[in-house]
């Protein structure tokens, strides 16, 4: 295919864009010329911008000149990007209210559930701690128990969560994949926290647990199951 070259003097180098230029993508770059040197087709289809510090009057004054001026054909012919901005901070505003307040009710329904399931299986294993006791064996024995426990209950639970999370992302991910331009990320950081969130849940659960029944006396505790 046939190559068409050109010569291009170049200027300065802008450090700073003009409104209404975004930064450039790859390997792109922009050419920065006055509105002069614009052929008189695409001086026709120029887009102005400008600053102002009542937005929306400005808009206002605008769209009643054009259409004095029989230049006015509707709605988006004058943007009003600072409304605009205002309007997708608002709508992200709510959507993260939302979001993140179904996150927190979310989490603290399954801390209610541990809480509780533990809470009553370490109250119905009563007897079992009174005849460890009995035995000979201490309390830092239970404790250490206890703890391996915790471990286990924790490494179980990210064994079937952190995969059934990973699968939703992707799904998620390619669901929306066709309206974002960014690449698929895991966010370590959310991963570290809910981690660490399991394992403070299942120790902190475990602890108040034990607490109510260490002060108990093994024997008073084998009598009460035997009657």
């Amino acid at each position: 295919l046939p190559v068409k070259t050109q010569t291009i003097a170049l200027g300065q180098e802008v450090t700073s864009l003009p409104m209404g230029i975004d930064e450039p993508e790859g390997a792109a770059c922009y050419l920065l010329y006055p509105y002069s040197a614009a052929p008189e087709e695409i001086r026709a289809q120029t887009a102005f911008y400008c600053t102002s510090a009542d937005h929306r009057a400005t808009t206002q004054a605008l769209e009643t000149i054009m259409l004095e001026h029989g230049a006015y054909t509707g709605a988006g012919q004058v943007e009003d990007v600072r409304e605009s901005e205002s309007s997708q901070r608002n709508l992200v505003t709510i959507i993260n209210t939302f979001s993140y307040g179904f996150i927190v009710l979310i989490s603290l329904i399954a801390v209610a559930n541990v809480f509780n399931t533990m809470s009553t299986n370490v109250a119905l294993r009563r007897r079992e701690f009174a005849m460890l006791r009995s035995v000979g064996m201490t309390r830092g024995g239970i404790n250490r128990m206890m703890n391996y426990e915790c471990l286990l209950y924790g490494l179980r639970a990210l064994a079937f969560g952190l995969p059934i999370s990973g699968v939703m992302t992707v799904l998620i991910y390619r669901m929306v994949a066709d309206t974002v331009t960014d690449t698929f990320q895991i966010s370590w950081g959310a991963v570290a926290v809910a981690v660490c969130s399991i394992f403070v849940v299942v120790f902190a659960t475990m602890l108040y647990a034990m607490n109510r029944i260490k002060k108990e006396n093994p024997i008073d505790a084998l009598k009460d199951e035997n009657a």
